[in-house]
């Protein structure tokens, strides 16, 4: 969900106090440049194929897009509240595709602005938006993937729905404060330049003031808290693979220590249950051999043959 953006910003090293969009950033006393040199001297074949890879970006921007928010929606192991924030995240890159890079295509390829003034400043609000919201939804996402981590038993009770929903609402809302507020009240302009733009170009004259002010709330701020928070995220994911080491070391050690008292004592068993019944059979083999001679030595008394009884005692 890369954000694309045909914005390409470019600040001029002359002395202006303000800056004017029109595809690049030129300064007030800039003159307008003339179309064959606005695409570089391309010729229509180059421009075509230029239209075919742009266009080709565009839908594979607005499909991929699309496909995660179906995801979200339809999987049941997507379903989730920290989901809302890519889903958020893929809206914002889906207007970017669809509302601002469509017409940045159009606008770069023929040259001229078609579509009138009202919607170049609707266009260029847009743009602003979108990239501002994209942003603080990256923001936002590693707030709430920090959270997960660092206290994952009190994360269900700490993000619930009303606090997403507040969230992403929050998101919106500044990039629309950032964006369509300024724009359409004339705020981003110096006091007293109320220069007509021409009908054919769609021309963003912006300040020092507002472009100080909109780059660090919609890119410096959130770059520093995702980096911030991010540092924590990898020192604490890195004491925790320590102490999962040390636990499941202690508890292989405790089962050597277990195991080697099981053997013994199955040895010492195996002893006990063996020397008893080598003693009972020693026992009933002696005797075997005591009622042979008691009875060898009955039959000597009782037998009258001489020889007979000789054979049997000496047997």
């Amino acid at each position: 969900m890369t954000n694309y953006t045909f914005l390409k910003l470019h600040f001029s090293t002359t002395t202006s106090d303000s800056v004017t969009y029109a595809g690049n950033f030129t300064t007030n006393n800039s003159t307008s440049a003339d179309p064959e040199d606005s695409h570089f001297g391309y010729s229509i074949a180059e421009r075509v194929i230029i239209g075919i890879i742009l266009v080709t970006i565009i839908f594979l921007a607005i499909s991929g897009n699309i496909l995660v928010c179906i995801a979200v929606f339809t999987d049941r192991r997507l379903k989730h509240l920290n989901n809302l924030f890519l889903v958020s995240l893929a809206i914002a890159d889906l207007l970017v595709a669809g509302v601002v890079m469509t017409f940045a295509v159009v606008n770069d390829i023929s040259g001229t602005w078609m579509f009138g003034s009202v919607f170049c400043n609707i266009w260029v609000s847009s743009d602003v938006m979108c990239s501002t919201a994209s942003i603080l939804n990256l923001c936002v996402i590693s707030l709430d993937r920090y959270i997960h981590i660092r206290d994952p038993l009190k994360y269900a009770r700490l993000m619930t729905w009303k606090k997403v929903a507040a969230m992403i609402a929050f998101v919106w809302i500044m990039s629309v404060i950032i964006s369509f507020i300024p724009i359409h009240l004339g705020w981003h302009r110096n006091p007293g330049d109320n220069s007509p733009q021409p009908p054919d170009k769609c021309i963003l004259e912006i300040s020092g003031t507002y472009a100080v002010v909109s780059s660090t709330i919609s890119f410096y701020i959130p770059c520093i808290v995702m980096l911030a928070l991010y540092c924590k995220l990898y020192m604490y994911a890195r004491q925790q693979v320590k102490s999962i080491k040390s636990t499941l070391v202690g508890n292989h050690l405790q089962d050597s220590r277990n195991s080697g008292k099981g053997t013994s004592s199955k040895v010492s068993d195996h002893k006990a249950a063996v020397t008893p019944s080598k003693a009972k059979n020693g026992r009933n083999h002696m005797r075997k051999e005591y009622l042979i001679v008691e009875n060898g030595s009955k039959a000597s008394r009782d037998s009258t043959d001489p020889l007979c009884s000789d054979a049997v005692t000496a047997v």
